[in-house]
């Protein structure tokens, strides 16, 4: 549980409205799979109409993008992960627009616990193709021994292989003529 205090400045106004961020955690800040629920007080709110979360994002190049994800005081995260960590704005708009915002930085260390959940399943994952390829390998591997036993012996006895063929040639030739022969005299 933690209390983080902003203090907003309008140059245009004589006081300062002093807002604040509430952020609750049923468990420990940086772990995944924990809920968080972010709050936003201010101690003004005569003139909010309406309040507004937004996750605010950097690319690569470093340009921010921003996208309006609820509506209300209170932001309600599931579940930590790396998607919704990052930084997070409660916008405050009156009548007239936009009064304000405050800023707060959901920070996560899934490099140090990791995800078991997608971690135990990219392993299942990982070993079934790990196996898949493994047995395919084998039998090539097994083909390979094959094809190589088959020409040492072929080399060895080049006429009875000639002889092997010519029989099993003949074989097929005479079940042929008496499919034939069945089919004629039917």
């Amino acid at each position: 549980m933690g209390k983080w205090c902003f203090r907003i400045s309008n140059h245009n106004a004589n006081d300062d409205p002093v807002c604040s961020l509430y952020s609750v955690l049923s468990n420990s800040p940086s772990t995944q799979k924990a809920p968080i629920s972010l709050t936003c007080h201010l101690s003004d709110t005569s003139e909010v109409t309406e309040y507004e979360w937004v996750q605010v994002t950097y690319d690569l190049n470093g340009t921010q993008s921003e996208s309006s994800v609820q509506k209300g005081r209170v932001l309600g995260i599931n579940r930590v992960s790396d998607r919704n960590s990052g930084e997070w704005a409660c916008r405050f708009h009156g009548k007239e627009g936009a009064l304000g915002s405050v800023t707060y930085h959901v920070h996560l260390m899934s490099g140090l616990m990791g995800d078991n959940e997608t971690g135990s399943s990219s392993n299942v994952a990982m070993a079934a193709g790990l196996g898949f390829f493994l047995l395919v390998l084998l039998l090539v591997l097994v083909q390979m021994y094959r094809n190589y036993r088959r020409r040492k012996l072929i080399l060895q006895y080049p006429a009875l292989e000639t002889i092997v063929h010519t029989i099993a040639n003949e074989r097929e030739d005479r079940e042929r003529n008496r499919v034939k022969e069945d089919e004629i005299s039917k």
